[in-house]
């Protein structure tokens, strides 16, 4: 081979070794990190006694009780959920869940003590847009018969609701929705009867993912009530 055949051999490798360096994300670096996972859990069982909650067996929210939540961030991947009772210790949930990266996944306990189910639900971390807020409604109370229920702007009225759900029961959820922030009523009545269970209201704020969680239990037994629970991305 000539000396300038040569030249132009290690010319073209000296290209082509670059791009394979360009393509893996350069010589020595690993790829881009991800997004951490936010992970949430209230506990919404009205009565149940204190709770502990792991991730990857790192306990995150000791004695938990109803109405309260907690949170930790972690890195995404698929790990162990447990919720087990704090005195005396018994499992209550444990599964591995998907924690996609830059999300917020929030573990609900619902039901009743007796009968206590976890339904998950998963939300980009991501901030509305300005004067908004994301919002969600989860039914959550354990109520004797299918409800509607309806999110109207104060001082108006419930056919102006922004979000809204129709004869369901325990563990409906409405999808994300961006609405404006301000003040909101909270209208859940029976199906069943037609009689007003709950009309109360909340504020919600601009720039906050916020769930409306319908709590309590049977009407009639335990008054229905509603309780915001908010992240700020």
């Amino acid at each position: 081979m000539s000396m300038g055949s040569r030249k132009h051999l290690n010319a073209l490798l000296a290209v082509i070794g670059a791009g394979v360096l360009l393509a893996c994300g350069g010589g020595g670096g690993g790829g881009a990190s991800q997004s951490p996972t936010t992970v949430r859990v209230i506990q919404s069982v009205d009565g149940a006694p204190p709770v502990n909650v792991f991730l990857a067996g790192t306990l995150f929210a000791g004695n938990l009780v109803y109405p309260n939540s907690g949170q930790i961030e972690t890195a995404p991947g698929n790990k162990p959920l447990s919720i087990n009772l704090a005195d005396p210790p018994g499992p209550i949930y444990d599964q591995t869940i998907d924690l996609p990266p830059g999300q917020i996944v929030t573990a609900i306990a619902v039901g009743a003590f007796t009968s206590v189910n976890v339904d998950l639900v998963a939300d980009p971390r991501r901030a509305p847009s300005a004067g908004n807020v994301n919002f969600r409604v989860f039914h959550a109370a354990p109520l004797t018969q299918p409800v509607n229920i309806s999110v109207y702007p104060a001082g108006g009225s419930p056919s102006a609701a922004v979000v809204s759900m129709t004869n369901v029961e325990q563990r409906a959820v409405t999808p994300l929705t961006s609405v404006a922030a301000g003040n909101y009523r909270v209208r859940v009545t029976g199906v069943t009867s037609g009689t007003q269970i709950a009309d109360v209201p909340i504020t919600l704020v601009a720039g906050r993912i916020s769930y409306a969680l319908v709590q309590g239990g049977p009407e009639g037994i335990v008054d229905t009530v509603v309780r915001l629970y908010e992240i700020t991305p």
